[in-house]
């Protein structure tokens, strides 16, 4: 038991997942941006030479930014999955000190959620539906430790 109150469990973090996602979205980043590249080379190519209803370069500018934001977003979400191996969440349940200023401050209920890379998630009286969430944690904790 720490100052934080009984430990109550631990949840590893499925950053598999998280790199099976970061995969896919530099794949179809790749592949949508080559394609779009390649739109974009033919159409400006024959931009002047046939007449449109609209601007030809459209569709090929707008394909070319989708492929470039998701290979940007492939990149964010393997970093983000690189730097949360290994992550593990921690739930404590300790005593709460029940004053007015407390409650008024939000202390009247208080939930702290600690990683293994030392970031903590804080639920407090001020989180809307705070005792809710918690209870939810506990309750998915129980079902975690009887299904082991």
């Amino acid at each position: 038991m720490t100052e934080l109150g009984a430990l109550v469990g631990t949840y590893p973090t499925n950053y598999r997942r998280r790199g099976t996602l970061a995969v896919v979205l530099l794949l179809a980043g790749v592949a949508v941006t080559a394609s779009a590249t390649v739109l974009l080379v033919v159409t400006a190519d024959r931009a002047g030479k046939v007449a449109t209803a609209g601007d030809p370069l459209l569709l090929p500018t707008l394909l070319l930014s989708f492929g470039v934001a998701m290979l940007l977003m492939g990149v964010l979400v393997g970093g983000w999955a690189l730097r949360s191996r290994g992550e593990v969440e921690s739930v404590f349940v300790g005593p709460v000190r029940d004053t007015a200023f407390s409650r008024f401050a939000g202390g009247s209920f208080h939930c702290k959620v600690t990683v293994t890379s030392g970031r903590n998630v804080l639920i407090t009286g001020l989180t809307e539906n705070g005792q809710e969430l918690a209870q939810h944690l506990v309750a998915a904790h129980q079902r975690h430790s009887q299904g082991s």
